[in-house]
């Protein structure tokens, strides 16, 4: 749940917040569950490191 260059990945649902969710065990993962039919849309961001890495962002949407 981290960059290469050490930055926490931040996961939120930004479609579909009724059609899945995400759950942060304390182990540090990120758990998606599916809880109806339909379709959701999560996005992962992590800040830039000046000088290293760009912005990171990743988006995954799911259809069930």
């Amino acid at each position: 749940s981290d960059t290469n260059a050490g930055q926490n990945i931040n996961w939120k649902v930004t479609n579909g917040k009724n059609v899945c969710k995400l759950s942060f065990p304390s182990d540090g993962s990120v758990a998606f569950k599916m809880v109806k039919k339909g379709q959701c849309t999560i996005k992962g961001t992590a800040p830039a490191v000046p000088g290293q890495w760009q912005q990171y962002v990743v988006a995954r949407s799911y259809r069930a």
